[in-house]
């Protein structure tokens, strides 16, 4: 005879079943309402974005911000390839009237204050003419301070090439240690104190050499004088080991001749520290370099070239350098804050008047 019996889980068995059922409809409700969510919030943004649109659009107060927006893109640009504008007050400003009757004012300064690194842009838009009878004028303006740094290319775009301030040029120019090259001269397995000055048409080699001071052109060192071209460019030819180390007449500096064309043998290993612009750069070698390189037509940095530092941000770089390219590094946008004067002229104004 058979006999069955009725299965009864215990209570606390019973109470486990329930409490893992629950928990599947609180993680199905939990992925359920998370969904949800995400779709009004979707259609919530895409509602504002479309809404701010036609707002804009409506206003017509986004046309002159855009091309406030395009005026800071123009000075940035114009900086990067050297022909930076200056300030209004010196009448050194860009103008530029849009297709659509914008004007457009930018504006670039030297910051006093941090004059190697440190500039100031502002660029403001309106548009002049009637609207319905009333003289109406749409305009926006925005203003910066940013850092930059030399940037390659300049000479190429036709701008400013990369040099020292006039003084610490002088101050070369005048100092004991100059050593003036002005045909063909060759240096090898020795150290030397002193800064090669190259003139016109000067090619200077360079073979297992320590160099302690520097190398520049007269196109380096002032503005006043201007840079050789073609087959009058000096020319730097660095072959077996060569050492360069900045000396105390050119601090930081190891090369400053942007006119010049910088080659480094196939064989040489060379180990430059401080400094570098020239206009032509080829170091299709090996060895390492410890410090900014600026080419103003043509740079050539091999791969067996060791650069401490780079591609860590923005590098640093000798307070005498003025920049040909400006490299915009990093901006911020200050606020505007009231005078007192425009504080006492809103608590008089009446809006009912």
């Amino acid at each position: 005879m058979n006999t069955f019996h009725n299965y009864q889980p215990s209570p606390h068995r019973q109470r486990a079943l329930r409490a893992r059922g629950e928990q599947g409809w609180v993680l199905l409700a939990t992925v359920v309402l998370s969904a949800v969510a995400a779709s009004l919030t979707v259609t919530w943004a895409r509602h504002a974005v479309l809404q701010k649109s036609q707002l804009e659009m409506s206003s017509g107060a986004s046309e002159a911000e855009e091309a406030t927006r395009s005026g800071l893109e123009r000075t940035r640009e114009k900086m990067r390839r050297g022909s930076p504008p200056g300030s209004e007050a010196d009448g050194e400003e860009d103008i530029v009237t849009t297709d659509s009757g914008d004007v457009i004012i930018c504006e670039r300064e030297v910051d006093p204050d941090e004059r190697s690194c440190k500039r100031r842009v502002r660029a403001r838009s309106h548009k002049p003419g009637k609207d319905f009878n009333l003289d109406f004028k749409e305009s926006a303006s925005a203003r910066g301070r940013c850092r930059v740094q030399p940037g390659s290319g300049g000479g190429a775009a036709g701008g400013r090439i990369t040099r020292v301030d006039c003084s610490t040029g002088a101050s070369v120019i005048a100092a004991s240690d100059l050593i003036v090259i002005s045909g063909n001269a060759t240096y090898a397995n020795t150290t030397i104190l002193g800064v090669f000055l190259l003139e016109a048409g000067a090619e200077l080699t360079l073979d297992k050499v320590v160099l302690q001071g520097g190398i520049v052109t007269r196109a380096g060192l002032c503005d006043d004088t201007s840079p050789q071209s073609g087959g009058a460019r000096p020319r730097v030819n660095l072959v077996g080991g060569t050492h360069i180390n900045p000396g105390y007449t050119l601090k930081d500096i190891a090369i400053m001749a942007p006119d010049a064309v910088v080659v480094a043998d196939s064989n040489a290993r060379i180990n430059l520290h401080g400094f570098i612009a020239a206009d032509e750069i080829d170091f299709e070698c090996r060895g390492s370099l410890h410090g900014m390189v600026v080419a103003e037509t043509e740079l050539n940095i091999g791969s067996k070239i060791v650069r401490p530092g780079e591609s860590r941000g923005a590098r640093d770089f000798p307070d005498t350098i003025v920049p040909g390219a400006e490299v915009m590094t990093s901006i911020s946008f200050p606020e505007d804050v009231p005078s007192e004067a425009e504080l006492d002229l809103m608590e008089t104004y009446d809006a009912n008047s």
